[in-house]
């Protein structure tokens, strides 16, 4: 997917917006009612400011237990 990243500087209140890319892979298995899910995510954009100039990728984990009603 694509959208925007926000990023803010901490020691003062400068921040700017890029266009940024998000690739994903996730994982379900159930077990009845229950279930287990996992996902991987990886926001890439370019950071050009505050004296860098690189592409930032930050890798985004999170799992968790599904419980069906």
């Amino acid at each position: 997917g694509i959208g925007a990243v926000r990023v803010k500087d901490k020691g003062s209140d400068s921040s700017f917006t890029n266009f940024g890319g998000n690739l994903g892979l996730g994982l379900g298995y159930k077990l009845g009612r229950w279930g287990l899910r996992a996902e991987g995510r990886d926001v890439i954009y370019k950071f050009d400011h505050f004296g860098y100039s690189k592409t930032q990728n930050d890798l985004l984990w999170q799992g968790g237990v599904t419980i069906g009603l």
